[in-house]
């Protein structure tokens, strides 16, 4: 004699065969983004500059150099990190390193960026490198304030 089919458990096996599917899409997609986060990126990244350690009565006055554009290479995890996590990209350069630069015409100074590669590198993690800053040199003088 054949019986009737219960509907109740057909309907049951069916969401935990929908449920199960969603898990292993999930896991996927989680191993997924495990796998790209490891991989190598590079990116270039605007940070803002600040200085310290200047000297008490002088004021360092650049134009259009409060931002610098820092090529970084680094892979997917720390670059995820930097892109959306740290919402102030600023820099702090020692402004007694500065200073120590040569002389430009009319009173206008100059350092280089590269030279000042270890400082700024030092403020990163130790898996991410330096590809290159842009600009590569600021010019700037040096004023005194007036009290």
């Amino acid at each position: 004699m054949l019986k009737p089919v219960d509907k109740t458990n057909n309907h049951k096996d069916k969401s935990r065969g929908y449920l199960v599917f969603f898990l292993f899409l999930l896991l996927s997609v989680f191993l997924w983004a495990l796998k790209r986060l490891n991989n190598e990126y590079t990116s270039t990244i605007p940070f803002t500059v600040s200085y310290k350690n200047l000297p008490k009565g002088q004021l360092l006055k650049m134009d259009n150099y409060d931002v610098v554009d820092i090529e970084l290479k680094t892979n997917g995890s720390n670059m995820l990190k930097i892109h959306v996590f740290e919402k102030e990209r600023t820099i702090v350069l020692n402004a007694k390193n500065i200073l120590k630069s040569k002389k430009k015409k009319y009173g206008q100074r100059y350092f280089l960026m590269k030279n000042l590669h270890e400082e700024i590198s030092s403020q990163f993690d130790n898996h991410v490198e330096i590809v290159s800053i842009d600009p590569d040199t600021i010019y700037y003088t040096l004023e005194t304030i007036k009290e």
